[in-house]
């Protein structure tokens, strides 16, 4: 699996063509702001987080006897 930086749309689109042609699968572009692109951990994460997709390495969370309703705390809806 390989991840690539490119600087266009376009320079994205051209590499999922060229990859195609050498028989490579690609997954869609995605976009990612560079703010976040930038970040001194972001490419460990993004390579971590790839490697979990790629291998549909999920699993399901059982609650465990002394869970209940009231001690999990929920998403709030934002307010306004």
């Amino acid at each position: 699996m390989y991840l690539h930086t490119l600087e266009t749309l376009n320079d994205a689109q051209a590499g999922r063509v060229d990859c195609g042609l050498n028989s490579y699968r690609t997954s869609p572009v995605f976009q990612i702001d560079r703010g976040l692109a930038d970040h001194p951990a972001f490419g460990e994460f993004a390579a971590d987080l790839l490697r979990v997709l790629a291998v549909g390495d999920f699993e399901y969370v059982e609650p465990s006897a002394t869970d209940d309703d009231a001690s999990i705390e929920k998403p709030q809806a934002p307010s306004g």
